[in-house]
This record gives C-alpha cells, sequence and structure tokens, in this order.
C-alpha cells in the first residue's frame, strides 16, 4: 500500500498500485480548545517488520496505525500536543524504533514500542544542551542490523549514526548544501546511499 497527502481526504491509501485511492484519515485528529483538528501529514513510515505498523508525522503531532494505515492514533510523542512533525523514520530491523523530526529543530527517537521518547542531542546540531537547530527532514537505514542509520538537515547537513541512532557523526566533508532534502540507502547495496537536492 501507499500513502501520500491530498485535500481533503488528508491521507489517501492505495493497495492497487496507485490506480485507486481510498482516504484513510480516521484518527488524524487532537482536541485543542475543545476543537477537534485534523492534522495533515507530512509523511508516512511503515515498520518493515511488522507490516501492518505505520507511521506519520504530520502538522498537529504524530500518529500511528496498527492497520495498515486505515486508521490511526495519536502516538504519545515528546512535543506539545499538536507538535509540527515534519518527517519521520522507522529501523527496518528493530521494531518499534521510530525517529520523528520536528518543524522546529531536533530529533526524537524511541527505542522500541511503549518506550519513551528522547530527544537526541549526542552530534546533532544544537546551540545549547537542550535547544536544537536542525530541521531533519529525511531519515534513511541499512537494513543488515548493524545500526547505521542517516539523517538529513537542509540546515546540518548530513549526519550518521553506527549504533541505531544514539549517536550521531557529520556523515561526510562537505555535505551541508543547504537545498539537501533527501536520502536513501540501496537495498540491494548499503555501501551505495542517494542523497537528493532541491
Amino acid at each position: 500500500s501507499h500513502c501520500r497527502q491530498r485535500h481533503p481526504a488528508y491521507c489517501r491509501r492505495s493497495t492497487t498500485r496507485g490506480s485507486a485511492w481510498q482516504g484513510v484519515s480516521s484518527g488524524l485528529t487532537i482536541v485543542q480548545g475543545g476543537v477537534p483538528r485534523t492534522s495533515y501529514p507530512h509523511a508516512v513510515a511503515f515498520d518493515a517488520a511488522r507490516p501492518l505498523v505505520a507511521y506519520a508525522a504530520g502538522t498537529l503531532g504524530a500518529f500511528g496505525s496498527s492497520d495498515g494505515g486505515l486508521t490511526w492514533t495519536s502516538l504519545a510523542a515528546p512535543a506539545p500536543a499538536g507538535g509540527h512533525y515534519v518527517s519521520v523514520g522507522a529501523d527496518p530491523v528493530r521494531p518499534g524504533v521510530v525517529f520523528l523530526g520536528e518543524a522546529a529543530g531536533g530529533v526524537h527517537r524511541r527505542g522500541g514500542t511503549g518506550a519513551p521518547w528522547v530527544r537526541i542531542h549526542d552530534g546533532l546540531a544544537c546551540v545549547a544542551a537542550t535547544t536544537d537547530v536542525g530541521e531533519y527532514v529525511s531519515f534513511a537505514f541499512e537494513r543488515t542490523g548493524g545500526g547505521r542509520a542517516w539523517a538529513l538537515s537542509p540546515t546540518d547537513g548530513l549526519r550518521r549514526s553506527d549504533d541505531g541512532g544514539l549517536t550521531w557523526v557529520r556523515g561526510a566533508a562537505g555535505m551541508t548544501d543547504a537545498r539537501l532534502n533527501s536520502i536513501a540507502v540501496d537495498p540491494t547495496d548499503e555501501w551505495t546511499v542517494f542523497v537528493a537536492d532541491a
């Protein structure tokens, strides 16, 4: 299945390789001031070890699905209710390990299903111990179980982790182009990593 943002259904799902779509926005809401508001998803990621488990990052928070994206529930994400997330990444070999990129900057990591969310500071762009300045818009992972992950920020460039996202280092010299916006690892050759710019 595939999911993409679209108005007015906000999120649509296809089980026909894209030839037909259905709205799947049930649960993509939070209540603010007594008024239910719908979150517009920016990104969707699936748990490779559990194909029916999905995660969505959006304008009003982070959401999870256990039925392939048909229905959603709000995740107990670390930002205040209604926090704006621009990216989500799910570790392909560690079920429940999820990363969220905030629009205001910074990354949150959940170490497994039911585990608490932790704001990652070690090696990511920070101006103080609790202030992040990098907006991380894309995540990628190796599938061999070695723990290598990648995070990409238009303002901070490319970062690499070799311990499942606990600590980070600069990905490569010269990878600080402010136009960088997407990263992917070749699933058949994990030595090959692609980075795209705007």
